[in-house]
């Protein structure tokens, strides 16, 4: 299971009302081996629809490679 604290929830609670009425979505990292969730990485939906996301392959990939 997931464990969210509470400045990561508000991210991706601001990040959602931001997006409204827009599906918001983005990205999650975890430290290895753990299962709190790290950093928030607010992520633009190129679809900019309110019933479905699309990632920007280019903007995941930057993420993924500060993630890691």
């Amino acid at each position: 299971m997931l464990v969210l604290n509470e400045d990561i929830k508000t991210q991706i609670i601001k990040h959602a009302i931001d997006e409204f009425p827009n599906e918001a979505c983005g990205l999650f990292s975890a430290n290895s081996g753990s299962s709190t969730i790290a950093c928030f990485y607010p992520m633009a939906n190129v679809a900019n629809s309110e019933i479905i996301y699309q990632l920007d392959p280019l903007e995941m990939m930057k993420v993924e490679g500060i993630a890691d």
